[in-house]
């Protein structure tokens, strides 16, 4: 199919115009195929920076947890090596 240019009235006999895909036109509204690629590439990238933040957040998290878990279970080991450890009972033959 010959479609004609905008810069040629008349297109040369196999060529084919693609002027009317040209998302830079100005005819398209907001559901144009331009529009569309610039909104999947827009949610791409905001894609992507909501999973570095979210990456970092876990990572950090991940950090606080285990200096927390540090400290109570050496506030665990020092309670237990506080208490005096009860006498085992003799066994009866």
């Amino acid at each position: 199919m010959i479609l004609p240019s905008p810069s040629h009235p008349h297109p040369l006999p196999g060529k084919l115009s693609l002027a009317s895909l040209d998302p830079g036109d100005g005819s398209g509204g907001v559901l144009s195929l331009g529009a569309l690629w610039g909104a999947f590439i827009a949610g791409l990238v905001l894609f992507f920076v909501y999973s570095i933040v979210e990456q970092v957040a876990l990572s950090t998290q991940q950090g606080y947890d285990a200096d927390e878990l540090a400290a109570l279970e050496a506030k665990l080991e020092a309670e237990a090596a506080a208490k005096p450890k009860p006498k085992a009972k003799a066994k009866k033959d």
